[in-house]
């Protein structure tokens, strides 16, 4: 608490964080614990602590929480994004792209979802490339970009070769389909050597 005091807003955030994951919706004490990890997230994230921003994001898109404001989490989650979360950039997307709290915004949602991606996040880079892989949110299907996208999430995380794979033969690229299974397979067999 002396070092949130203090300015220091990554403490103000694993406060907030600490405290919310003692709140149980079930319990009488739910609304003060979550009011208290609130003003302590808020803190971080007014602060500048994307973390603390992105928690900001979660509690407002909590319906059990009174301050349940799905606009206000999005403004939370994009300035997240903006200070560097993957996951920010992330959850701010789908918001845009379902229009969940916000007017819905395909267009904007696809750049944030880039954004995600261009920072090294395999789960928000897989969720782009079945985007493109299937068409969503009228964008249409593309099978380059989708390929692509599924490459680049496999050299990002080697787990997710074999779905890259699996996409590939789908989309018609027996090569590469090859190419990821035996890199998800030449990766499990060296983890186990």
């Amino acid at each position: 608490k002396t070092a949130c005091d203090g300015e220091m807003w990554e403490a103000c955030t694993a406060l907030g964080e600490r405290v919310y994951g003692d709140a149980d919706s079930e319990e009488p004490n739910f609304e003060t614990l979550t009011m208290t990890a609130y003003g302590l997230v808020a803190k971080g994230c007014d602060g500048g602590h994307g973390y603390g921003c992105e928690l900001k994001g979660d509690l407002l898109s909590d319906k059990a929480f009174s301050k349940y404001d799905q606009a206000k989490s999005y403004k939370a989650y994009y300035r997240s994004c903006d200070l560097g979360s993957s996951f920010g950039c992330y959850a701010a997307a789908m918001q845009q792209l379902d229009g969940d709290g916000i007017p819905a915004d395909p267009a904007g949602g696809m750049k944030t979802l880039a954004r995600s991606c261009e920072g090294g996040g395999s789960d928000e880079c897989m969720a782009l490339a079945r985007i493109f892989q299937k068409g969503k949110y009228g964008i249409p299907a593309n099978k380059d970009m989708s390929l692509t996208l599924f490459e680049l999430t496999c050299a990002i995380d080697v787990d997710y070769c074999e779905t890259a794979g699996d996409a590939a033969v789908e989309l018609g690229d027996n090569e590469k389909a090859a190419d990821r299974k035996s890199t998800r397979l030449n990766s499990s067999h060296h983890a186990h050597l």
